[in-house]
């Protein structure tokens, strides 16, 4: 288990079937239809979504008590840059192939 992809959601009972079909079509799609191009350009908006969160002293706050209550530590942007760069095209379709 590398912890390279997962997924989390909360719904009502009544909905939840629902929401599953959609999850398992999400990782059908990654699995097969995916490309390297649509990979670099996820880590790309992944690491600028992340980044743009800590605008301003209050999310910066919260962000380092989260990586503190996750990680134990704070992690330098260059670490997080780092962490979302290294997974390759294939290590995501045969981390979601064995899921």
């Amino acid at each position: 288990d590398t912890g390279l992809i997962g997924v989390y959601f909360v719904a009502e009972e009544s909905a939840s079937e629902g929401l599953v079909d959609a999850v398992v079509d999400e990782w059908r799609w990654l699995a097969n239809e995916v490309d390297a191009e649509q990979v670099e350009c996820g880590k790309r908006t992944l690491l600028t979504n992340l980044l743009l969160m800590l605008d301003g002293s209050t999310p910066i706050c919260e962000d380092i008590g989260r990586q503190l209550l996750c990680y134990g530590r704070r992690i330098p942007v260059p670490e997080l840059e780092l962490r979302i760069q290294v997974p390759s095209f294939v290590d995501i379709v045969i981390g979601t192939c064995n899921m």
